[in-house]
């Protein structure tokens, strides 16, 4: 059995203040699974769970020369897995809320200058990150949702399998998900 005393974590956090690389992965090791599962069961979502676990660990190395921790680790990794869930729910409640509001309303009322500032925010985000996405990704998720080509058009025009199209845009959307957050991957999806 893993000892987790708190003797035994302040010397990792030391440590990994130190930029002690093992340290590192001796406290993921130490806590990832058990952080997983307590992000799990407030989420329900296993991707979100993971992805929720490598932010607080790769938070505490990118910070870990400005790393205090004022109470125990495991307090701390906790604290940081509840609170990343917490936001997790607030932009889905956010992006929900975002996007009935838009459905209903877009038949009725003329865009304030507001939304318009914010669809073109939105929308210079999702170019630039698309624009970071792998040439021959970029090019199939473009053809596919900017021009309107189906799975089959664009297979003949860049001269690749349907099932390459369709595994190259299933990849793109989930990079772009985790790149663009819940809103505007939200937003994305509405305007494609």
């Amino acid at each position: 059995m893993e000892d987790h005393s708190p003797d035994i974590d302040e010397i990792l956090i030391q440590q990994i203040q130190l930029g002690n690389k093992s340290a590192f992965e001796e406290l993921y090791n130490r806590y990832s699974k058990v952080l997983f599962l307590y992000i799990y069961k407030k989420l329900d979502n296993q991707e979100e769970a993971q992805d929720v676990v490598q932010e607080i660990f790769t938070r505490i190395w990118i910070d870990r020369e400005s790393l205090h921790i004022h109470t125990s680790t495991s307090g701390y990794l906790f604290r940081q897995a509840l609170n990343r869930s917490l936001n997790i729910f607030r932009s889905q409640k956010v992006s929900d809320s975002y996007i009935d509001s838009l459905a209903s309303n877009v038949n009725y009322y003329a865009e304030s200058a507001d939304e318009m500032t914010l669809k073109n925010e939105f929308q210079e985000v999702i170019n630039k990150e698309i624009s970071h996405l792998p040439n021959r990704m970029r090019s199939v998720f473009e053809l596919r949702y900017k021009d309107g080509l189906t799975n089959k058009e664009v297979a003949e025009l860049l001269k690749i399998s349907e099932h390459t199209v369709s595994t190259q845009m299933k990849r793109a959307l989930k990079l772009l998900r985790g790149k663009l957050g819940v809103v505007i991957f939200a937003f994305l999806l509405q305007n494609i």
